[in-house]
């Protein structure tokens, strides 16, 4: 779960090699929402968990799993006879979830996979849910992704996806594109958002339902603000100079905002049924 991106055009193996070949980089981003997060909801992967609304005993498919803090910080939302195939195109990642999961004591099976969303290695109608979780805006086209997922459903399969809303978290991307250039806003809400999430999901899915949560971040620090900033492009190819340009903004936005920047976050899930 992250914040880069990958457009159209963009090379997946430089994104592998840059970005996720192990979870240090999306650990800077998580940090921020570990250390300064506010909600009056339940933790986010519990949130995950309930609205997803797994069966016991389904067959799920976890794509673009990440190092599966999902499954270690949801448990207490997931049943525990669920059978888990965690997949990620980053043998890392898989690795890490598996063992993440496994850790968890709390799953019936889990199995790891390397996979491409937009290729999957698997029959179909292989499962009974598929979950992509802030992962859909890393694909060259989301729509190839979708399909995939529905043809791995099983008819009436569950089909659930996180992703961000426009007009996330705009502070931190304020400060980045003041400091480094490029676009002030979330690049993954830019590209895969929830709206479009809805839209996508609602041309290939029934009872399609999108359902959003909001919180914030109340960062007191500017080293770990800057650590997260530069654990994605553009920031990950700045220079010196321009990292202790981005490091003096934050400092003053914090003398503006008496010791810390507030920062609005907005986040959902789209969930839908496989034809039947």
């Amino acid at each position: 779960m992250s914040n880069a991106t990958v457009g159209s055009g963009v090379n997946p193996s430089e994104l592998l090699d840059r970005q996720y070949r192990d979870s240090k980089k999306l650990e800077a981003r998580a940090n921020l929402h570990r250390r300064y997060g506010r909600s009056d909801g339940p933790d986010w992967f519990v949130w995950i968990a309930q609205q997803a609304n797994l069966p016991a005993g389904a067959r799920v498919l976890d794509i673009g799993c990440g190092p599966g803090w999902l499954w270690e910080a949801g448990r207490a939302g997931f049943p525990s006879e669920l059978d888990l195939t965690l997949a990620d195109f980053s043998a890392g990642m898989v690795e890490a979830a598996v063992k993440a999961a496994n850790a968890a004591g709390h799953y019936a099976r889990v199995e790891g996979v390397v996979a491409d969303v937009s290729q999957l290695p698997f029959a179909d109608a292989s499962f009974d849910a598929v979950l992509a979780c802030h992962m859909l805006y890393h694909v060259p086209d989301a729509t190839v992704a979708l399909k995939e997922l529905r043809r791995v459903l099983r008819p009436g399969g569950i089909v659930a996806v996180t992703t961000n809303t426009e007009g996330n978290m705009a502070p931190l991307y304020a400060l980045g594109a003041a400091a480094f250039g490029g676009a002030p806003s979330d690049p993954a809400a830019d590209i895969f958002g929830l709206n479009r999430a809805k839209d996508l999901m609602e041309a290939l899915f029934d009872e399609v339902v999108m359902t959003s949560v909001a919180g914030d971040l109340n960062v007191t620090s500017a080293e770990d603000l800057v650590l997260a900033l530069t654990s994605f492009p553009p920031g990950q190819d700045a220079d010196v100079a321009a990292v202790a340009h981005l490091y003096e903004l934050t400092k003053a936005a914090m003398v503006d905002g008496g010791g810390a920047i507030h920062i609005p976050k907005v986040s959902g899930m789209v969930r839908g049924i496989a034809p039947r």
